[in-house]
């Protein structure tokens, strides 16, 4: 039964998933080739495409309650040009980091941002995945589920069509695997600590072993 109600408390909130915009540059120009990269702006075709992608946002989304930018100018005039159609009244926060930023450096970041759950999120609606990430530099990499953990994981695989486990390890790559395979490691008798390892050789694919496989 406690079992049972946890489950529609987290599917509660899955349903209620918060939306990730990742929102490229729109066309910058290269005309001055004395500039430094962080400095060009946008271009004629950039300056008209921007303000269009803000006003496609907003027939589709409500405004986000949070933005944030990279500091180079071309980013800076596009969110400026589509927040102008989106959301004019929401801040910018602005970023150093985000600019040529790994990424481990912008999970980190989207990890900060407020929410029910930081590892979760929806790909059109059909799509669940589930992000673990690892500091650690070298191989192997091991990733801790708690039990809440992974009845969330099993609220998202009822929520979607498909569910993804992804595990960014460290600045070396990523690995991901559909929730079939992820229960051939971690079966549905969730101890309160269970983990998942990936490790690799030198140009060679990830290979993952489980608590339970």
């Amino acid at each position: 039964m406690v079992k049972n109600s946890r489950t529609r408390a987290i599917r509660k909130k899955l349903t209620a998933m918060k939306n990730l915009f990742l929102i490229r540059h729109a066309k910058s120009s290269w005309d001055n080739s004395q500039i430094q990269d962080h400095e060009r702006t946008l271009n004629a075709r950039g300056l008209q495409d921007a303000p269009n992608m803000g006003k496609t946002l907003k027939s589709l989304y409500a405004s986000p309650e949070k933005i944030i930018s990279s500091t180079a100018c071309r980013a800076k005039e596009t969110i400026a040009l589509i927040k102008a159609q989106w959301c004019p009244l929401q801040r910018v926060e602005y970023d150093k980091l985000l600019y040529e930023g790994s990424t481990s450096t912008i999970l980190d970041k989207i990890q900060t941002f407020p929410s029910e759950s930081n590892a979760t999120f929806t790909i059109n609606g059909n799509i669940g995945i589930y992000i673990k990430y690892s500091a650690k530099r070298m191989t192997p990499w091991v990733f801790t589920f708690k039990k809440i953990h992974q009845v969330e994981l099993k609220a998202i695989s009822e929520l979607h069509k498909e569910t993804f486990l992804v595990m960014v390890c460290g600045s070396d790559g990523i690995t991901c695997v559909n929730y079939k395979r992820l229960k051939k490691l971690l079966d549905d008798n969730f101890d309160l600590a269970e983990w998942i390892k990936a490790h690799r050789y030198r140009r060679e694919q990830y290979q993952l072993s489980g608590s339970d496989g």
